[in-house]
């Protein structure tokens, strides 16, 4: 995922416009939009999203019971967001590859 925000750029001085990629909720780099020097950026990503990412799959199906049991016709939507899943997760892997 990526978002626009203005920040202060270490190398132009200036309060300027700047790329923030993010892989999963891990923020990943940052780029100046004016002189495109990235200013931070996580040497190996990959390693620390594949922890995030198994944290996730191991508390699944907690979260979906408690997601069901607070509101039960919520199972109607579930199988559309279960096909979908696998197709979400390739996508959030190679933004974390990119």
């Amino acid at each position: 995922m990526q978002i626009k925000s203005s920040l202060v750029c270490p190398d132009c001085g200036q309060q300027t416009l700047h790329d923030l990629h993010y892989a999963g909720p891990v923020l990943h780099e940052i780029t100046c939009a004016e002189c495109g020097k990235a200013s931070y950026a996580h040497h190996h990503p990959v390693g620390g999203y594949l922890l995030e990412w198994r944290g996730r799959l191991l508390s699944k199906p907690r979260r979906m019971y408690r997601e069901v049991s607070k509101n039960p016709i919520i199972l109607f939507r579930l199988s559309r967001r279960v096909v979908s899943k696998p197709t979400r997760v390739t996508r959030e892997f190679f933004e974390v590859l990119h």
